[in-house]
């Protein structure tokens, strides 16, 4: 796990020189994925890449375990999403008690994405 760096330029000028099929360097790669537009540092994001093992036979999809090295923290449930405290409580399970869910809005005079304060406005 590592922090997002966010940048007022693109690091566009490293990928441009870089023509098929030769592959990215380490560096270049990990910068790609770890690098936003300063506009998003208010989120203050931390991401994490883990190998997927085993495809979901049910469902065909990959997933990581959680663990004491990957723990799900939070949840931010989109402003025009329709899900409930009652579905999240749901889809968490025993995690439920541990994990923060709350609800995000347009702020009012920014571009930006907020916590919704208004409780009622949620279900």
């Amino acid at each position: 796990m590592r922090p997002v760096t966010y940048s007022v330029k693109r690091i566009a000028s490293r990928i441009e020189q870089v023509t098929a099929p030769r592959l990215l360097d380490p560096n270049t790669a990990i910068s790609l994925l770890f690098t936003k537009f300063s506009h998003w540092s208010y989120e203050d994001e931390v991401r994490a890449f883990v190998t997927l093992e085993g495809r979901d036979p049910e469902i065909g999809l990959y997933f990581a375990e959680f663990s004491e090295r990957l723990r799900l923290r939070e949840i931010i449930v989109g402003a025009a999403s329709k899900l409930t405290r009652a579905d999240i409580r749901c889809a968490l399970g025993e995690l439920a008690p541990t994990v923060a869910a709350w609800k995000a809005r347009l702020a009012f005079s920014s571009f930006r994405i907020v916590r919704q304060r208004n409780e009622r406005l949620w279900a």
